[in-house]
């Protein structure tokens, strides 16, 4: 009968472990595994369904979850799990022992179980000692049903033919029929830059990522997750000795450059010492040629009365100031009515960027007032100012 139906106890023919050292991962026999789907809660994390799964195999197994290797496989969002376990006094301390350095440990049928294929779609596998059958009866992801069957000591390609077909009709609703040879084709994976595995099916691949690893593995949950820890502050300590290696690569490659350095700078200042008189004679010809520009682009106070000159003849200067672009006017009319329209006239002036108005006092019939006017900017180079 098929694996599904009961936990095997009695002993089977072993088939021989795959193990690929150079992807670090072992296939293991998928006659010693008990397979079965369990319903889990609508939107369920992936601990909670670990939680339900070890529920559901306390139930169904006469075995302590103690005695037991087990992995589920679920992803998110799926309706159902696909649990899977074995008996550990089934595996010899010599084939554990392949398992201490290996990132993943599995049934050989959970290499196919990530690929997903259209409802109705049966993969058998085929071992020397048994037939695998995996078949996806809903549109999901997870496969619905897997049943193992043990072929008879010598078995003839008639032997496996019947028993396939009896697998065949032991799953029903099959609409496709895909026959691979295990152990399937690794593509790509494992690796220290690659942590996924995908294995090859049917010109299509079964890719099991990273962060499923620790559920489909079959190991002990609590060592490996002090495996995974143990693995991690391995890589932290091996990236800081690396980190290490490289700062002390990195200080003596600034020694040598220093060394370069004080090398390059003493020839620099004995190179700038002996251009330093003709830099000095460069630099003072800039400075005086540079003055003068300043001097030529700076505002100029008689181009500045020029343009606020033209005023009423009511209105004397008492004084004027010119400061930068600002020229500060003081001034006295016994007109006062005309202020406002010299102001007015100043203001649509365009070479004054604004007039200011104040300090107005009268006294004895005199009117005396202070004008602020601010040329712009370009108003006064090259003669730009006009009256």
């Amino acid at each position: 009968m098929a694996s599904e139906t009961a936990l095997p106890t009695a002993d089977v023919p072993v088939a021989k472990v795959d193990v690929n050292p150079s992807r670090r991962y072992v296939l293991l026999p998928d006659n010693r595994f008990f397979v079965r789907t369990i319903s889990v809660t609508p939107g369920a994390t992936a601990t909670e369904v670990a939680s339900q799964v070890e529920l559901a195999l306390a139930t169904l197994s006469p075995f302590p979850l103690a005695q037991l290797f087990h992995g589920h496989f679920w992803r998110a969002g799926q309706s159902h799990a696909l649990i899977f376990a074995a008996f550990k006094r089934r595996f010899t301390a010599e084939e554990m022992e392949e398992w201490a350095e290996a990132d993943l440990v599995i049934p050989s049928f959970v290499s196919a179980i990530a690929w997903g294929p259209a409802p109705g779609t049966t993969v058998i596998l085929s071992e020397e000692t048994y037939l695998t059958a995996v078949h996806w009866g809903e549109s999901s992801s997870i496969p619905t049903k897997v049943v193992t069957e043990t072929l008879p000591p010598e078995a003839d390609e008639a032997s496996r033919n019947r028993v396939r077909d009896e697998l065949v009709r032991a799953l029903g609703g099959s609409v496709r029929l895909v026959e691979l040879g295990l152990p399937l084709s690794l593509v790509r994976g494992g690796s220290e830059d690659d942590r996924d595995f995908e294995f090859a099916v049917d010109q299509e691949t079964a890719r099991l990522d990273a962060g499923e690893f620790d559920a489909v593995d079959v190991r002990d949950k609590e060592e490996l997750l002090a495996r995974r820890k143990s693995k991690a502050r391995d890589l932290l300590y091996w990236r800081l000795g690396l980190g290490l290696l490289t700062l002390l690569l990195l200080a003596a490659l600034t020694e040598g450059a220093l060394v370069a350095t004080k090398y390059w700078q003493q020839t620099r200042r004995e190179l700038v010492a002996r251009q330093l008189p003709e830099v000095e004679k460069v630099m003072n010809n800039h400075a005086v040629t540079r003055r003068i520009e300043q001097f030529s682009e700076s505002l100029k106070p008689f181009e500045m009365i020029s343009v606020v000159e033209n005023k009423p003849e009511s209105i004397y200067f008492l004084s004027t100031e010119a400061r930068e672009n600002v020229l500060t006017i003081e001034a006295i009319t016994r007109v006062a009515s005309e202020v406002p329209a010299y102001e007015a006239a100043l203001r649509a002036h365009p070479s004054l960027a604004s007039v200011e108005l104040s300090r107005q006092g009268e006294r004895d019939g005199v009117t005396t007032f202070t004008l602020t006017v601010t040329f712009r900017p370009e108003a006064l180079r090259k003669g730009g100012a006009q009256p």
